[in-house]
This record gives C-alpha cells, structure tokens and sequence, in this order.
C-alpha cells in the first residue's frame, strides 16, 4: 500500500491552487500524489470542458477532456480520492435533480390546468356555435 517507487509526478509544476490542493490532499489522506492529481484533474476537466476549448499547437480547438486511467492495488484510495475530489460534483447534481424534480412537478401541475381550461373553453366554443347554428335557422 501507498508505494511510491512509481509516484513521480511533478507537482510542483501544477499551478498554486491544485498544487496546495493536492499537498493537503495528500497529507491527510496518506494517497500517493499521483493518484491525487488525477483525481483532481480529472475533476478540473469536467467541470471546464462545457465552458472553454484548448487549440492545439496544429491549430486543432479540441475541449478540455482528459481520458484517464488510474491503476492501483486495493487500498492504495482510489475511491477516497475521487470521492474527495467529485463530492461538489455530486452535490451539485444532487441539488440541480431536486430542482428540476420540483420545475416538473410544477408542470404537470400547469399543464393539467391547462388542459382543463382548454377543455372548457372548447367546450363554451363548441355551445355558442351549436346556438348560433340554431339561431341562423
């Protein structure tokens, strides 16, 4: 466990806030810094790649998406780190399926009052035409 004979990741050359990030990620979750990085960064992806592109040095824009691919032996916190690093994630779909629970159920409400009172108003239209019918006779 926590083997870091191939944990050679430069983090210093991660940008302040994912660098300080990951430096208490790790001394508080006792994870490799590899397994930490990508965590986060995978997190960093999704959450930037609806909002911004990257144009490649040929001049490619391509989004922000990483593939990646962790390998690690059971206990090594595989699981804690994504779970870390995804629970604003999370959260946020969780409260964005709340909300959205709640919009629909407010439209099936509408929409059945809708529907009620189209029935009614053809209902009215159908009468007085059937009267006008029998007023022209």
């Amino acid at each position: 466990m926590n083997s870091n004979r191939n944990n050679v990741i430069p983090v210093h050359w991660l940008p302040s806030g994912i660098r300080e990030t990951v430096l208490e990620s790790e001394a508080n979750m006792k994870a490799p810094s590899a397994l930490i990085v990508g965590s986060a960064l995978g997190v960093l992806s999704l959450a930037c790649q609806g909002l911004i592109d990257v144009r490649l040095p040929i001049g490619q824009v391509r989004p922000v998406s990483l593939f990646l691919i962790t390998i690690a032996s059971s206990g090594e916190r595989k699981s804690s780190c994504d779970q870390l690093f995804t629970k604003p994630i999370r959260d946020f779909e969780t409260a964005a399926n709340i909300q959205t629970e709640a919009l629909l159920a407010q439209f099936e409400v509408d929409s059945m009052t809708w529907e009620l009172k189209f029935k009614a108003l053809t209902a009215k239209i159908l009468k007085l035409e059937a009267k006008e019918a029998s007023n022209a006779l």
